[in-house]
């Protein structure tokens, strides 16, 4: 009885977390087996395109990842920064993903999609850079694996559908392309990841040199809020903020850019032996990395142009 009890506090009701353990069952093992199914098939009937791993000295990216065109809006223009585990900001997220930049450029992979407001963005493609350490080399290998990208859908604030107190809001759909047809993008009540565009207070912005993290926080370009449905048991929503570094121009923008700057380099460990392990060539001085195809273009865009 006590045990029963203890579990209990952990749940929303006194079923022993039947709910929970039923709910991973019809999600996250089907994902895993459609996952292992396709990536084992797709040597033999899809060719995805091959890759090659290109080194990005961090003060060089502005001129390394595809900036976004001008007809796409200006949201998605120049490169953004996710600063996931504070480096300068208020974030509170647990763990961050061992990337840096990206930018809503690729056009050789996704194009902007006027009718649904939304555009893809791979996560192992040109215009998604990873710092130079263990955990990216192994990140960005299963995620190329699974075709995995982010879809971005963008609600604009003077849009008919929402009033105008509302700020523009962009919601990133998790997705993975496993080849052989099959897309998933994950629903938002299982994860839910939304960018909330931030309006700067006048005159605060940017930060002074010595600037606290509070100043740091307050001219950050988006909030990003990420939860799960397990969030209510693994402490609610966790929060971290996006810096534009790069204008539509590709100038760098400061002192956003000199902040990413430090923090790559101070993420960079790089393990060269041990990124063969997962097919990846690079020198371990090397700032960091982003992946390309060789192929000109992706097979998820070629389905699209049929």
């Amino acid at each position: 009885m006590e045990k029963s009890a203890t579990i209990c506090k952990w749940c929303t009701c006194c079923a022993c977390c039947t709910c929970l353990f039923v709910t991973l069952a019809c999600t996250v093992v089907p994902f895993i087996f459609l996952t292992v199914t396709a990536r084992f098939l797709r040597h033999f009937i899809s060719i995805p395109g091959l890759t090659h791993v290109e080194p990005i000295k961090l003060e060089e990216v502005h001129t390394k990842l595809p900036l976004a065109p001008a007809s796409y809006p200006d949201h998605l223009h120049g490169i953004l920064w996710m600063d996931q585990e504070g480096f300068i900001s208020n974030a509170d997220v647990f763990h961050g993903t061992p990337d840096l930049a990206l930018s809503f450029g690729d056009t050789n992979y996704s194009t902007w999609d006027a009718r649904t407001q939304a555009v893809k963005v791979e996560a192992s493609g040109a215009s998604w850079q990873w710092m130079n350490n263990r955990e990216a080399y192994m990140v960005a290998r299963i995620m190329r694996s699974i075709g995995f990208f982010y879809l971005f859908e963008v609600h604009e604030a003077d849009s008919y559908v929402f009033p105008s107190s509302v700020p523009t809001y962009i919601q990133v759909y998790p997705s993975a392309d496993l080849g052989l047809g099959i897309v998933l993008s994950l629903p938002k009540r299982l994860m839910s990841f939304t960018m909330v565009k931030m309006t700067p207070p006048p005159g605060k912005c940017p930060p002074a040199s010595g600037a606290s993290r509070d100043e740091w926080t307050q001219c950050a370009s988006w909030k990003h809020a990420s939860s799960s449905f397990l969030s209510p048991f693994l402490g609610g929503t966790s929060h971290c903020y996006a810096y534009q570094i790069v204008d539509a121009r590709g100038q760098p923008i400061q002192p956003y850019f000199d902040a990413y700057v430090a923090k790559g380099k101070a993420a960079r460990n790089g393990d060269a032996r041990f990124a063969t392990l997962f097919g990846i060539s690079i020198v371990e001085e090397s700032d960091s990395f982003v992946m390309r195809r060789t192929h000109v273009q992706s097979a998820q865009k070629k389905r699209d142009e049929l």
